[in-house]
């Protein structure tokens, strides 16, 4: 069985450790349990909501392997971290994804080389861009709504870190795939950069995300980053709700309420005067309220995949 060469040593050093796993199961389904296994461990240690579903998935395929097979995963697992902490700049999993012949051709799954979305992050994210986002809403935030392994996203966090931004306390990852492999993939490498943010699996199209970007979708589909637990973010989360609590409390207090029909002489009600000749009264209430359209609207949007 022929190995991937791979493009560092902790690729290499995968590939092989890969190879010895893939005798009594396929390839792809070898890939497929590792890459869930190791975000599942990823996320129970932050995201309580599905982490007993999860551990529940950990466990029904762990038993799949003997125990010199269980030992070859922790293994695995540490090269993906030495090789993303020694090579940041560059698609780690999404190289190897595609180099061990994995993906998807029928279904057009051909991730985009990094060195092409490395390209685009520095058409994309200039300093006026920062700058202005962070006037506007006081963070940034970076969507790829077809996102592969990730290499866009991993493209533009080392970007924003050559820039000397903060990408960590003061950026918003925000991705979504329809293969759930890749795009937990996508997920493992956002989570070991320290990228705030978190992966949706699904289709873009017929289920695209809804809701406040900072708050991500309470469903088991959205997978949160351990960065998106930082202070930084949950202040910013608590800010935002208490915004669109106490705008919705503001406008219903200022609703105007029909004022008792008068009688007239001829004992015929007269119109109310309760409007106050505000046509709508909601549009002058004070407070603050959540547009997800104008909150999104300065988003960095990279429109194919990673």
């Amino acid at each position: 069985m022929a190995s991937y060469a791979g493009q560092n040593e902790h690729q290499r050093a995968l590939s092989k450790l890969y190879d010895q796993l893939c005798y009594r199961f396929s390839r792809h389904e070898v890939w497929q349990d590792f890459i869930w296994m190791v975000a599942c461990a990823i996320s129970n240690a932050v995201d309580k909501r599905f982490a007993e579903d999860r551990e529940a998935q950990y466990m029904r395929i762990i038993q799949k392997y003997d125990e010199k097979e269980r030992k070859v995963f922790p293994q695995l697992y540490g090269e993906i971290v030495n090789g993303m902490e020694r090579y940041p700049g560059c698609d780690f999993l999404g190289e190897l994804y595609m180099g061990l012949e994995l993906g998807n051709k029928y279904g057009g799954q051909f991730f985009t080389p990094y060195g092409l979305c490395q390209a685009m992050a520095r058409m994309e994210i200039t300093q006026e861009v920062l700058d202005a986002e962070m006037a506007r809403q006081g963070y940034i935030s970076i969507n790829d709504c077809a996102c592969g392994a990730g290499a866009t996203l991993v493209a533009a966090a080392n970007e924003l870190r050559r820039m000397g931004f903060d990408y960590q306390r003061n950026t918003l990852f925000v991705a979504q795939d329809i293969d759930s492999t890749t795009a937990l993939m996508c997920y493992i490498q956002l989570s070991l950069l320290g990228c705030a943010g978190y992966v949706v699996i699904g289709d873009t199209l017929a289920a695209p995300q809804t809701g406040h970007v900072l708050f991500g979708e309470a469903s088991s589909r959205c997978w949160y980053t351990p960065m998106f637990y930082h202070e930084a973010w949950t202040v910013r989360r608590s800010i935002a709700k208490a915004r669109e609590i106490f705008g919705a409390v503001g406008r219903k207090a200022l609703k105007p309420v029909e004022a008792p029909e008068a009688q007239t002489d001829a004992g015929k009600p007269e119109p109310s005067s309760a409007h106050g000749g505000t046509e709508n009264p909601e549009e002058s209430a004070p407070g603050f309220t959540v547009s997800v359209r104008k909150k999104n609207a300065g988003q960095i949007m990279f429109d194919f995949g990673g």
